[in-house]
Formats: C-alpha cells, structure tokens, sequence
C-alpha cells in the first residue's frame, strides 16, 4: 500500500492557499507598513515554492519572521518548505512554532501528523490529526489521514468511517476513494471497490495509483485485457515503474504471451533488481516457454533476495516437475512445506511429484493433508483420485472424481477422468456423457475427442467416431488419429 507522497505536496499546497488567506485577513484588519511587508515576503515565498524554489522560500519566510516573529503562518510556511525538503527535525520545530502562537491552528496540526504518519509513529500522528478534527471538524484530510494509518494497520472497519467522513466532507477527494478502493478490495469486496477507483479516474484521469488499484481488481475477476490497459496508463504516468511493470508481465504471464510478460519483468528488474517477485515472475515465464535453464537461474535469485517465500520454492517445484526432474521437485516443495505447513498447493504438487515416480502411497498422503487443509480443493479430489485408479481402487477414484465435479462443475479434466471409469465398468454411455461434457468445456482439446472417438468405436456409432477422429486431425494432425481413421475406411489427403 502506497503512503499517498503526492497526497502530502497536495495538502502542502491546500496549507499554503489558507497562509494566502489568512494574510489577506492580516491585511484587512491591520493595514501598516510591516503587516504589508510580511504579507508581500509570505506570497514571495509560496511562489518560490511553487517554483520549486525552496532555499529561496526559506530565506524569504525568515526575513518575514525577522519583522514579525509572532506570525503562525509564517512558520507553517517554513514548516511546509522543510517538509518538501526532507528536513523532518526542523519542519517539526516550524510546526510546533505555529501551534505555540496558534493552538487553534488545525491545519499546523494537520501537517504534524503527516510527518509523523509518514515516520510510523502513528500513536502521535493520530493525536496531532484528532486534534485538528476537533479544531476544525469540517476539515477531510485529518480523517483521511487517519484512515490511512488505520488501513496500514489493517484496522479496516475503523479506516472506512474515517475515509467515509473524509469523502462525505468532500465528493471530489480523489486520494480518498482510491483509498477506499483500495480498502474494500482488502475486505474482497470487488465490485465496490471497482466503483471507488472508477470514480477517483473520473475525478482525476491522471491519478496513477488509481490504475494500478484498478488493475488489481480487472486481474482478480479474469479481465486481463483491461488490467493491462489500466498498468499501461500506470507506466505512462511513471508511477511505482517496478511494480506496474511487474503486474503487467503477470497479466500478460496468464494471458500465456510469455514473450511480452519477460519483456516486462526484465524492466521490472533493471528498475528494481533486488525485486524478488519480478525474478520469479519471469522464471515462471521462461519455465512455461520451455527454458528451463534461464527458469533455474531466476528461482534462484528470487530465492536468494527472499528466502523465506514458500511461493518461490513451490513454483520452482512445479517447474522442476514439468522438466521431469521429479526429485528436485520433491526437495523444492519440500521448503515450501517447511516454510509454510499449511500450504495446500504445495502438498498437491509433491503428491503429483511423488505420483510421477510411481510413489503412489506417499502421493495419497500429501493429497489426505491437501484435502485437510482445504476441504473444497477440487483438484486435490480430482488427482488423488487419479491415484486411486492407478492403484485399481475405482470406487474410490469414482466418489473422488465426483466430489471434484461438485467442488468445480467446470473442470473438464474431472469429468474426462471420470469418463475413464465408466470405460473400465464398460458403462459406454456414461463415459460419452462425460466426455461430451469435457469437451463442451474445452472444445480445443484434441484428447477427449480422441477418447470419445473410441467410446462411440466400441458402441458401433462409426459416423460419430469418424467425426471425432477427424476434429483430432484438425486440432492437432495427430498422426494416430489418421491411423485410425484408414482402420474405419477413410483416407485424408496428410498433404493438404
């Protein structure tokens, strides 16, 4: 979560707007020489601070102070000058100053906070912003400031009264509901917190964070198209490069353009290179495009910038499976296991290791522990009962294969592998059933139009298994297809 920097130059400059008026108000009530003076010095130096001018400032609010030392805005100016510059002792001092002449002074109050909110001394920064509240209860920023410390603390019920106050005092608070976008998404309340960072967009189109937020939420409902648009304005912008990039290459990593998600990493990490989760991000990619070289050598560093990330050692176990290395699988999801006993995935992928190297026992008890872990974890049913029908146990594959489909009525492996079992207990029609279903599924899989094309062979519907022969052709030019097709009667020209 972003500490909102920009956010603290805005609320700098809403400060220096009330110094203008209350030197204005200086200037009705008492019109002399000095108070002209002083009032000419403080809108000389608010300039030179617009401009980015700030040695200069300084040396303007000082001559102010030396003609009048009982100016609070003065020092509130000084305060803000040395807050920009990252002079935290001294823009404390100018603060105080400010109170000690002004202890009304909310907006003096307002700006302590800051400093210490951005310091993580967030027990003072909370009483210098409750203090402001009670000075000026109409005033948004102290209650947005206070909800984003309560938000750091994952005080979330606490942060959304505040960040409620903050937007109820002023509908246009951009800053506030990207907050509250970033809030309700923490609370998994996605389509709320979709409205909050549409509406931050709208009020402020070039507000950076906003995109990356609401790319988050795109990513979380599968609309990767859309993430990557909102991480591509992130990166326009400039904002946190690293890490728009990074979620960029994620994106693009799931969409399967491998190409263009390790272009992103690999920009991620020359920004960044001590980004551990823009390496992994990348040996993922290389891992699933079949270089399993370059994979190893960024698990690696991952691992090395952070060694205590169970994530890292569990996807570098996946890719070690996929390479057939099925021991180095084992070790690496060993780790993760250590790392994090209740990592259920990392249990499924040792079992699939374990299974690989025919230790079909010790599989069963990693899928048990799986299952444990998580009771609706399909794929845990779905591959332990895989097991079972290695082991010849069917009835339990089959219960296992059904509780798979009821967990995730989606999944065209389950009922592929269901439809496995009718084959075996010769219940033709039920394994038709089920890879028709598989197939309606995943319609771009060659495999279970191979399988059903034998289904309807051994039920005597040639025309059916003709049909099905054929769409493995065209999907994949699976040469055993054709083979089977000449056995049926039909002949395909292979050199079309």
């Amino acid at each position: 979560m972003f500490l909102l920097v920009k956010h603290l130059i805005k609320v700098i400059l809403a400060s220096i707007f009330l110094i203008i008026l209350c030197v204005q108000v200086v200037i009705g009530q008492t019109n002399n020489d000095s108070t002209s003076k002083t009032t000419s010095l403080i809108k000389e130096g608010i300039t030179f601070i617009k401009n980015g001018e700030l040695d200069k400032a300084i040396d303007t609010f000082n001559q102010a102070i030396e003609i009048n030392s009982n100016l609070p805005e003065a020092y509130l100016s000084l305060g803000v000058v040395f807050s920009m510059k990252k002079d935290i002792n001294s823009a404390i001092a100018n603060y105080n100053k400010a109170i000690n002449l002004n202890p009304n002074y909310a907006e003096a109050y307002n700006n302590l906070g800051i400093i210490y909110r951005n310091s993580k001394e967030f027990d003072i920064a909370l009483t210098n912003f409750n203090q402001a509240i009670k000075l000026q209860p109409n005033f948004a920023e102290p209650y947005f400031s206070c909800a984003l410390i309560h938000f750091t603390k994952s005080q979330f019920d606490q942060a959304k009264v505040e960040i409620d106050k903050a937007i109820e005092l002023k509908t246009t608070f951009f800053e506030a509901y990207y907050l509250r976008g970033e809030l309700l998404r923490e609370k998994k309340e996605l389509d709320l917190a979709l409205l909050d960072f549409d509406k931050a967009i709208k009020l402020n189109p070039n507000y950076a964070p906003a995109y990356l937020g609401r790319s988050t939420i795109y990513y979380q409902k599968g609309l990767y198209d859309k993430a990557i648009s909102d991480l591509t304005q992130s990166i326009k912008f400039g904002h946190n490069l690293p890490k728009s990039y990074s979620r960029r290459g994620l994106c693009y990593h799931t969409k399967k353009d491998f190409d263009k998600a390790i272009d992103d990493f690999t920009q991620a990490i020359k920004l960044s290179p001590k980004l551990a989760g823009a390496y992994l991000g990348r040996a993922n990619s290389y891992a699933d495009k079949g270089d399993f070289d370059k994979a190893a050598e960024d698990f690696t560093q991952a691992i090395k910038l952070n060694p205590n990330s169970s994530e890292s050692y569990y996807d570098f176990g996946l890719a070690c499976k996929q390479h057939g290395d099925f021991d180095k699988a084992i070790a690496n999801e060993d780790i993760a296991i250590k790392l994090d006993p209740k990592f259920p995935q990392a249990y499924l992928a040792r079992a699939n290791a374990y299974a690989e190297k025919g230790e079909l026992d010790k599989a069963l008890v990693d899928l048990e522990q799986a299952i444990n872990l998580k009771p609706s974890y399909a794929d845990a049913f779905n591959n332990r009962g895989l097991v079972y029908s290695r082991k010849g146990e069917l009835k339990k594959a089959m219960s296992d294969y059904n509780l798979a489909i009821t967990l995730e009525p989606t999944d065209a492996n389950a009922y592929n592998n269901r439809a496995v079992i009718y084959i075996k207990e010769h219940n033709l029609d039920k394994a038709i059933d089920d890879f028709t279903q598989a197939i309606k599924l995943n319609p771009s899989f060659s495999g279970y139009y191979y399988s059903r094309a034998f289904a309807y062979k051994e039920t005597g519907n040639k025309d059916k298994a003709i049909a099905d022969f054929k769409e493995v052709v065209r999907l994949k030019g699976d040469p055993r297809a054709v083979e089977e097709l000449g056995k049926l009667g039909v002949k395909l020209d292979t050199n079309k």
